[in-house]
């Protein structure tokens, strides 16, 4: 059984794709310095592309997370802007991408009512008809 090859090992035996494994090397230096700025609890909850070399997307797990990374924009564009290389980023897009998907809602199955339930529902309804 040959095992699955993952997206590095592919980056790697692929010389074409250096441009893509260079953006995506350059992607993880700025999550390294992104990651010192956030809180701990929503450094998991963000994912960070470099979409051109003067625009970085970063992609939250929900809306509030994503509202929390637009509140600190001034800051991580600082701390990425301090690097040499990353100089020439000018904006920073949050998109909201959720990576789990809701349960879809359970179908709600009949009610059974017990002969005693439904005793009660019939005196309700002739109060209720009698008014």
């Amino acid at each position: 059984m040959q095992k699955n090859p993952n997206i590095h090992e592919i980056l790697k035996n692929h010389p074409d794709l250096d441009s893509f494994q260079a953006n995506i090397r350059i992607a993880k230096g700025i999550q390294k310095e992104i990651n010192k700025i956030l809180p701990q609890t929503i450094k998991s909850r963000v994912t960070i592309v470099l979409a051109t070399p003067q625009k970085l997307i970063i992609y939250a797990d929900n809306q509030i997370i994503g509202a929390k990374i637009r509140q600190k924009c001034p800051t991580i564009l600082r701390a990425v802007k301090s690097i040499e290389a990353h100089k020439l980023i000018e904006t920073i897009n949050i998109k909201v991408a959720p990576t789990e998907k809701s349960a879809p809602h359970m179908k709600k199955d009949w009610v059974r009512h017990t002969k005693i339930s439904l005793k009660y529902i019939e005196q309700m309804r002739t109060k209720l008809t009698s008014i």
